[in-house]
Protein backbone atom coordinates (compact mmCIF):
# COMPACT_ATOMS: atom_id res chain seq x y z
CA UNK A 1 0.00 0.00 0.00
CA UNK A 2 2.65 2.29 0.64
CA UNK A 3 4.62 1.63 -2.68
CA UNK A 4 1.34 2.48 -4.29
CA UNK A 5 1.19 5.66 -2.50
CA UNK A 6 4.68 7.04 -3.15
CA UNK A 7 4.17 5.87 -6.90
CA UNK A 8 0.88 7.94 -6.81
CA UNK A 9 2.71 10.73 -5.20
CA UNK A 10 5.65 10.69 -7.59
CA UNK A 11 2.85 10.84 -10.76
CA UNK A 12 1.53 13.69 -8.88
CA UNK A 13 4.81 15.69 -8.50
CA UNK A 14 5.82 15.27 -12.06
CA UNK A 15 2.30 16.39 -13.33
CA UNK A 16 2.79 19.58 -10.95
CA UNK A 17 5.94 20.35 -12.61
CA UNK A 18 4.42 19.97 -15.80
CA UNK A 19 1.90 21.87 -14.83
CA UNK A 20 4.26 24.78 -13.48
CA UNK A 21 6.35 24.89 -16.27
CA UNK A 22 3.32 25.26 -18.99
CA UNK A 23 2.17 28.01 -16.12
CA UNK A 24 5.60 30.42 -16.25
CA UNK A 25 4.90 29.87 -20.11
CA UNK A 26 1.79 31.31 -19.64
CA UNK A 27 3.24 33.79 -17.67
CA UNK A 28 5.08 35.40 -20.00
CA UNK A 29 2.44 35.13 -23.14
CA UNK A 30 -0.61 35.43 -21.65
CA UNK A 31 -0.07 36.34 -17.74
CA UNK A 32 -2.81 33.99 -16.36
CA UNK A 33 -1.31 32.59 -13.23
CA UNK A 34 -4.49 31.26 -12.16
CA UNK A 35 -4.61 28.25 -14.34
CA UNK A 36 -1.31 26.18 -13.37
CA UNK A 37 -2.73 26.87 -9.52
CA UNK A 38 -6.39 25.65 -10.22
CA UNK A 39 -4.80 22.77 -12.37
CA UNK A 40 -2.25 21.66 -8.79
CA UNK A 41 -5.00 21.88 -6.96
CA UNK A 42 -7.14 19.47 -8.66
CA UNK A 43 -4.28 17.25 -8.34
CA UNK A 44 -3.60 17.58 -5.22
CA UNK A 45 -6.77 17.32 -4.21
CA UNK A 46 -7.23 14.30 -6.28
CA UNK A 47 -4.74 12.26 -4.45
CA UNK A 48 -6.15 9.73 -2.12
CA UNK A 49 -5.67 9.36 1.81
CA UNK A 50 -4.06 7.18 3.68
CA UNK A 51 -6.56 5.77 5.27
CA UNK A 52 -8.51 5.07 2.05
CA UNK A 53 -8.60 1.42 1.03
CA UNK A 54 -6.24 0.39 -1.90
CA UNK A 55 -8.92 -0.69 -4.68
CA UNK A 56 -10.33 3.07 -4.17
CA UNK A 57 -6.37 4.32 -4.40
CA UNK A 58 -5.82 2.30 -7.47
CA UNK A 59 -9.00 3.20 -8.52
CA UNK A 60 -8.71 6.59 -7.98
CA UNK A 61 -5.10 7.32 -9.29
CA UNK A 62 -5.35 6.35 -12.88
CA UNK A 63 -8.29 9.38 -13.44
CA UNK A 64 -6.48 11.98 -11.56
CA UNK A 65 -3.12 11.19 -13.36
CA UNK A 66 -4.61 10.60 -16.74
CA UNK A 67 -6.84 13.46 -16.54
CA UNK A 68 -3.60 16.23 -15.46
CA UNK A 69 -1.03 15.14 -17.98
CA UNK A 70 -3.40 15.49 -20.84
CA UNK A 71 -4.29 18.87 -19.98
CA UNK A 72 -0.66 19.69 -18.60
CA UNK A 73 0.85 18.84 -22.40
CA UNK A 74 -2.30 20.56 -23.62
CA UNK A 75 -1.40 23.93 -22.30
CA UNK A 76 2.45 23.02 -23.11
CA UNK A 77 2.13 23.04 -26.86
CA UNK A 78 -0.22 25.51 -26.84
CA UNK A 79 1.55 28.29 -25.05
CA UNK A 80 4.96 27.36 -25.13
CA UNK A 81 5.32 27.41 -29.21
CA UNK A 82 3.83 30.85 -29.05
CA UNK A 83 0.70 30.22 -30.94
CA UNK A 84 -2.81 29.97 -30.59
CA UNK A 85 -5.24 27.21 -30.41
CA UNK A 86 -6.28 28.23 -34.34
CA UNK A 87 -2.44 27.71 -35.06
CA UNK A 88 -1.82 31.45 -35.49
CA UNK A 89 1.00 33.19 -34.26
CA UNK A 90 0.62 35.21 -30.81
CA UNK A 91 2.14 39.02 -31.29
CA UNK A 92 3.59 40.27 -27.57
CA UNK A 93 3.78 43.70 -26.81
CA UNK A 94 7.66 43.70 -27.84
CA UNK A 95 6.52 42.93 -31.60
CA UNK A 96 4.00 45.05 -32.26
CA UNK A 97 6.22 48.07 -32.63
CA UNK A 98 8.96 46.52 -34.67
CA UNK A 99 6.14 45.17 -36.80
CA UNK A 100 5.17 49.12 -36.93
CA UNK A 101 8.59 50.25 -37.33
CA UNK A 102 9.52 47.55 -40.35
CA UNK A 103 5.84 48.89 -42.14
CA UNK A 104 7.21 52.23 -41.90
CA UNK A 105 10.80 51.26 -42.89
CA UNK A 106 8.75 49.50 -46.43
CA UNK A 107 6.69 52.24 -46.79
CA UNK A 108 9.45 54.80 -46.91
CA UNK A 109 10.94 52.74 -49.47
CA UNK A 110 7.78 52.76 -51.60
CA UNK A 111 9.10 54.18 -55.14
CA UNK A 112 7.88 57.58 -55.84
CA UNK A 113 6.05 57.41 -59.29
CA UNK A 114 8.41 59.30 -61.94
CA UNK A 115 7.05 62.59 -62.75
CA UNK A 116 6.63 62.47 -66.22
CA UNK A 117 7.13 65.87 -68.43
CA UNK A 118 4.84 67.69 -69.91
CA UNK A 119 4.82 67.89 -73.68
CA UNK A 120 5.88 70.98 -74.68
CA UNK A 121 3.15 72.85 -77.14
CA UNK A 122 4.15 72.68 -81.46
CA UNK A 123 5.73 75.67 -82.03
CA UNK A 124 2.90 77.38 -84.84
CA UNK A 125 5.71 78.18 -87.80
CA UNK A 126 6.10 81.51 -88.81
CA UNK A 127 3.38 83.08 -91.50
CA UNK A 128 5.02 83.24 -94.90
CA UNK A 129 4.36 86.23 -96.21
CA UNK A 130 2.45 85.79 -99.72
CA UNK A 131 4.63 86.95 -103.04
CA UNK A 132 3.96 90.36 -103.92
CA UNK A 133 2.55 89.55 -107.74
CA UNK A 134 4.89 91.50 -109.68
CA UNK A 135 2.82 94.23 -111.88
CA UNK A 136 1.78 92.86 -115.41
CA UNK A 137 4.07 94.32 -117.72
CA UNK A 138 2.10 97.00 -120.57
CA UNK A 139 2.29 95.21 -123.65
CA UNK A 140 4.96 97.34 -125.49
CA UNK A 141 2.80 99.47 -128.79
CA UNK A 142 5.04 98.29 -131.88
CA UNK A 143 6.62 100.86 -132.96
CA UNK A 144 4.69 103.15 -136.01
CA UNK A 145 5.80 102.26 -139.27
CA UNK A 146 8.51 104.45 -141.07
CA UNK A 147 7.31 106.74 -143.52
CA UNK A 148 9.74 106.70 -146.20
CA UNK A 149 8.96 110.27 -148.42
CA UNK A 150 9.27 110.00 -151.90
CA UNK A 151 11.71 113.01 -153.02
CA UNK A 152 11.05 115.33 -156.20
CA UNK A 153 12.73 112.71 -158.83
CA UNK A 154 9.65 110.24 -158.09
CA UNK A 155 7.46 113.98 -158.65
CA UNK A 156 9.19 114.59 -161.77
CA UNK A 157 8.76 110.99 -163.15
CA UNK A 158 4.94 111.49 -162.64
CA UNK A 159 5.24 114.42 -163.94
CA UNK A 160 6.81 113.37 -167.10
CA UNK A 161 3.92 110.19 -167.37
CA UNK A 162 1.33 113.03 -167.73
CA UNK A 163 2.53 114.78 -170.38
CA UNK A 164 3.04 112.04 -172.43
CA UNK A 165 -0.79 111.57 -172.15
CA UNK A 166 -1.36 115.38 -172.84
CA UNK A 167 0.61 114.93 -175.76
CA UNK A 168 -2.00 112.10 -177.29
CA UNK A 169 -4.54 114.98 -176.83
CA UNK A 170 -2.51 117.52 -178.11
CA UNK A 171 -2.73 119.33 -174.66
CA UNK A 172 0.55 121.43 -173.86
CA UNK A 173 2.59 119.50 -171.02
CA UNK A 174 2.77 120.66 -167.71
CA UNK A 175 5.09 121.82 -165.36
CA UNK A 176 6.16 119.56 -161.42
CA UNK A 177 4.99 122.31 -158.34
CA UNK A 178 5.95 120.08 -155.39
CA UNK A 179 3.72 118.60 -153.09
CA UNK A 180 1.37 121.35 -153.54
CA UNK A 181 0.83 121.03 -149.58
CA UNK A 182 -0.54 117.27 -149.75
CA UNK A 183 1.52 115.96 -147.42
CA UNK A 184 -0.64 116.00 -144.19
CA UNK A 185 -3.53 114.84 -146.42
CA UNK A 186 -1.34 112.06 -147.79
CA UNK A 187 -0.40 110.72 -144.37
CA UNK A 188 -3.25 110.10 -143.04
CA UNK A 189 -4.32 108.16 -145.89
CA UNK A 190 -1.69 106.03 -145.34
CA UNK A 191 -2.07 105.81 -141.42
CA UNK A 192 -5.61 104.31 -142.14
CA UNK A 193 -4.50 102.17 -144.77
CA UNK A 194 -7.47 103.53 -147.53
CA UNK A 195 -7.50 105.97 -150.02
CA UNK A 196 -10.20 109.12 -150.43
CA UNK A 197 -10.74 112.19 -152.03
CA UNK A 198 -10.18 111.27 -155.94
CA UNK A 199 -11.79 113.61 -158.34
CA UNK A 200 -11.25 114.57 -162.10
CA UNK A 201 -8.76 117.05 -161.74
CA UNK A 202 -7.06 114.89 -158.66
CA UNK A 203 -5.96 111.44 -158.71
CA UNK A 204 -5.71 108.97 -155.72
CA UNK A 205 -3.97 105.76 -155.15
CA UNK A 206 -2.52 102.95 -153.13
CA UNK A 207 0.19 101.28 -155.48
CA UNK A 208 3.91 100.26 -155.44
CA UNK A 209 4.26 101.57 -158.85
CA UNK A 210 6.95 103.56 -160.64
CA UNK A 211 6.82 107.29 -161.01
CA UNK A 212 6.27 107.34 -164.50
CA UNK A 213 3.83 104.66 -164.43
CA UNK A 214 1.72 106.35 -161.69
CA UNK A 215 1.74 109.80 -164.38
CA UNK A 216 0.01 107.58 -167.04
CA UNK A 217 -2.50 106.25 -164.88
CA UNK A 218 -3.23 109.46 -162.96
CA UNK A 219 -3.72 111.40 -166.61
CA UNK A 220 -6.04 108.31 -168.07
CA UNK A 221 -8.25 108.41 -164.91
CA UNK A 222 -8.56 111.75 -164.40
CA UNK A 223 -9.86 113.59 -167.34
CA UNK A 224 -8.43 117.28 -166.64
CA UNK A 225 -5.15 115.99 -165.68
CA UNK A 226 -4.47 114.53 -168.98
CA UNK A 227 -7.01 116.97 -171.15
CA UNK A 228 -7.51 120.03 -169.13
CA UNK A 229 -5.91 123.56 -169.30
CA UNK A 230 -3.98 123.16 -166.31
CA UNK A 231 0.26 124.77 -166.20
CA UNK A 232 1.05 122.59 -162.98
CA UNK A 233 0.98 119.35 -161.22
CA UNK A 234 1.38 118.43 -157.98
CA UNK A 235 2.85 115.40 -156.58
CA UNK A 236 2.54 114.21 -152.71
CA UNK A 237 3.84 110.24 -152.21
CA UNK A 238 4.78 108.64 -149.02
CA UNK A 239 5.83 104.55 -148.25
CA UNK A 240 4.07 103.00 -145.40
CA UNK A 241 4.07 99.53 -144.14
CA UNK A 242 5.20 98.46 -147.09
CA UNK A 243 2.83 100.39 -150.00
CA UNK A 244 2.87 103.49 -151.51
CA UNK A 245 -0.06 106.22 -151.32
CA UNK A 246 -0.03 108.85 -153.69
CA UNK A 247 -2.05 111.88 -154.55
CA UNK A 248 -1.47 114.02 -158.24
CA UNK A 249 -3.15 116.92 -158.51
CA UNK A 250 -3.59 119.87 -161.45
CA UNK A 251 -3.98 123.78 -160.85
Amino acid sequence: MKKHTNRILAMVMAAGAMVTFAACGNNKVEQKPEEPTATASAEVSAIPSASASPSAAVSTAPVASTGALPNASASSESDVGGKSGNGSKKETGSEKPQRSGSASAEGGNTPQAASVPEPEPASTPAHTPEPTPLPTPEPTPEPEPEMEWSGSSYGQAVCSGVNEVREMYGMAPLEYGGSGGLEGEVQEMARAGSIWGASSRRSVSKSNDGGKAMGVFSATHASEIGQGDYSTVYVASVKYDGKRYTIVEVG
